[in-house]
């Protein structure tokens, strides 16, 4: 795609994308932050309401609108871009007041406002998408259940204020709204949504499983993905039909997942080299992530699955090694970002950073279990982060 788009509708896809990278771009930012006041408190700011901000923006400044420009491109037929356009720019708002309101109240009166809002705006978008002519009969499948698995997301964030209001803060449901939160965005929402728009370029090349492979496939992972949520609530010690609950969900992710072995092997055959090592790392973490949860039910092994530590990495797992790369590759094969050396810099810088943090984590946890704590870890963290956003400033939209 050249650069220089012309067509007002290829116009709207990527100035959606460019305003997505310019909200991950301040995600980052908002993270060095936090990780800077660790090293260098700041009195009267309080970081678990930054912390608020950092999600909101990546989840939603991100990933949400990257999808949605993945979802103009492929989703929406040309004369109805111009209806998801003006959605669009109502959820920036939305977003611009959670990124300025969560670091002064949290889940206050002001953010809850702009989160409300967004969730509608989300659910128009998931409702438009829905009925969107142009979605094929197999990718509809994955797009719908991921549809229902971001609206489902939203109950989570909902009882918060609730429940802050009657003072249960310290009680294990607050935990598990948040977990339920970001279980529904990480293993529902964010994976469901990438193989939906994969599905779809496959179906428009003539392609797609038949039978029993596609149903295996969308019922193994959606409902693995549903019932796995018992794994968020291990560290609460249930009772053993919850630990084989998550266990049997855990292992129905990785079935659903080897049956689309097809689908891996024709984006292979279509990619360019660059591309295709960005397949390589996304299928590879998203590999580890499916093993991670099964390693996740062993109970000798809750102590260190319950470390925070561990928790973050995970999270960084997903959203770092599989939903971001997919996102960019999307963009470096749809025309949204610059090709270059400086881009395949930034790629680099961006993914060793991402694996500096990892690591990082990860030893932190293990070294805190082994009773010898690992020095220098919110430094470490600080330049990992560094690496990152200097990545990322490498790469440039298209479109401003």
């Amino acid at each position: 795609m050249n650069p220089s788009i012309k067509d007002p509708q290829e116009l709207y896809v990527s100035r959606t994308f460019t305003v997505a990278w310019y909200w991950f771009l301040l995600a980052t930012f908002i993270a060095i932050t936090i990780r800077w006041m660790q090293l260098h408190p700041v009195t009267g700011w309080n970081l678990n309401y930054i912390r608020h901000a950092h999600s909101h923006v990546a989840f939603l400044g991100w990933v949400f609108n990257g999808f949605f420009a993945i979802s103009l491109q492929q989703f929406v037929p040309p004369a109805r871009r111009r209806s998801f356009y003006s959605l669009f720019l109502v959820l920036q708002v939305a977003v611009a007041g959670m990124a300025a309101s969560f670091p002064l109240q949290g889940y206050g009166a002001v953010s809850i406002v702009f989160s409300t809002l967004h969730m509608s705006g989300s659910a128009v978008f998931a409702w438009w998408l829905w009925r969107s002519p142009l979605v094929h009969p197999g990718a509809g499948a994955w797009l719908r259940m991921a549809l229902a698995f971001m609206l489902l997301s939203g109950l989570g964030p909902l009882v918060l204020g609730p429940l802050a209001a009657l003072d249960l803060r310290d009680h294990p449901a607050y935990m598990l709204a948040i977990y339920f939160y970001l279980h529904c965005q990480y293993n529902g929402w964010f994976i469901l949504f990438l193989i939906a728009a994969a599905w779809q370029r496959w179906e428009d090349a003539g392609g797609g499983l038949e039978g029993i492979a596609k149903w295996s496939a969308w019922l193994g992972l959606g409902g693995g993905a549903l019932g796995s949520f018992a794994l968020s609530a291990l560290w609460l010690d249930p009772p053993w039909p919850v630990w084989l609950a998550g266990g049997l969900a855990a292992l129905a992710q990785l079935w659903g997942a080897w049956q689309l072995r097809p689908l891996f092997r024709w984006g292979w055959s279509k990619l360019d080299g660059p591309s295709r090592m960005v397949l390589i790392l996304v299928a590879g973490c998203f590999v580890i992530k499916l093993l991670l949860q099964v390693l996740a039910c062993l109970p000798v092994l809750a102590p260190l699955a319950d470390h925070r530590f561990i928790a973050v990495a995970f999270l960084h797992l997903v959203f770092l090694g599989v939903v971001t790369p997919a996102i960019a590759c999307w963009a470096w094969n749809a025309g949204w970002i610059r090709r270059g050396w400086l881009t395949r810099m930034g790629g680099l810088l961006f993914l060793a950073g991402s694996l500096f943090t990892e690591l990082v984590l990860v030893a932190s946890a293990l070294a805190g279990q082994a009773g010898q704590p690992l020095p220098f870890v919110p430094e470490l963290l600080v330049g990992a982060a560094g690496l990152i956003l200097a990545g990322l400033l490498l790469v440039h939209p298209t479109v401003k």
